[in-house]
């Protein structure tokens, strides 16, 4: 699976034109459309897979910045004592 998907500048003029062929296409294709209005972005089009993916990837990326703000801020437990309290639950 790639890591990334294609990104593809659709004018909002163009998408007025052919919503459904660009839907259609970030479906098969899995490719990424960003939607731009006078030039600017405005928006983008996934497909429901890469947004839950995305989704997924931003959880876990948030997790990892709170195990490492609690390493930061001393909020840890010596692996022994996490060790001896698994025991307990044997």
């Amino acid at each position: 699976m790639d890591r990334h998907l294609p990104l593809i500048q659709k004018p909002l003029t163009d998408l007025r034109r052919h919503t459904p062929e660009t839907f259609q296409e970030a479906r098969e294709q899995r490719v990424a459309f960003l939607v731009t209005d006078r030039g600017q972005p405005a928006g983008v089009i996934l497909d429901p897979e890469s947004w839950d993916l995305l989704n997924r990837r931003l959880d876990l990326l948030e997790q990892i910045a709170l195990g490492m703000e609690d390493v930061a801020e001393g909020r840890m437990i010596p692996q022994e004592a996490v060790k001896e309290s698994f025991k307990k639950w044997r």
